[in-house]
């Protein structure tokens, strides 16, 4: 069970819970030579989301992964 950054997610097509894709949004330091993603970066319910579970490539919201928004697994 996740304590941290991923608490209160889980894929809801497979259960997997350890790793997904989010897209976010990221403030970067930038320059005339480049730029860093030193920044701050959030995300949040809107975002969309995949799942990195073994073959299951779930696609959806961040919301969709919130345990509290799926159905008791049996």
């Amino acid at each position: 069970m996740n304590t941290n950054c991923l608490k209160g997610l889980r894929c809801p097509k497979c259960g997997y819970e350890d790793q997904f894709s989010i897209q976010g949004v990221v403030t970067l330091t930038v320059t005339d030579n480049g730029s860093s993603a030193d920044g701050a970066h959030e995300w949040s319910d809107d975002s969309p989301c995949q799942c990195w579970g073994d073959g299951c490539n779930f696609f959806g919201y961040v919301r969709d992964l919130r345990i509290e928004n799926q159905p008791v697994r049996k």
